[in-house]
């Protein structure tokens, strides 16, 4: 049988520290869709083609979506 482990007053995290690791996931998954209506804008800007940037998108977010694959199940072990 495992051990019950009783939670202790000094291991509880602030609200501020919620609000800031909140934040940054926010911010972190945010930034994978903020880009995408800035398609066309971003393409003009660096002078190459619109395919060219949407593409860059598209490599990005399946990074993201490779890296949440690999690292979320890290948090169950640690």
């Amino acid at each position: 049988m495992e051990k019950i482990v009783e939670p202790n007053a000094e291991n509880i995290l602030s609200k501020s520290f919620i609000f800031i690791m909140a934040m940054t996931c926010g911010i972190c998954a945010g930034s994978n869709y903020y880009n995408q209506p800035l398609i066309y804008s971003i393409a003009e800007a660096l002078k190459v083609n619109a395919d060219q940037v949407a593409l860059t998108i598209v490599i990005s977010q399946l990074s993201y979506a490779v890296g949440l694959f690999i690292l979320v199940p890290l948090g169950d072990f640690f």
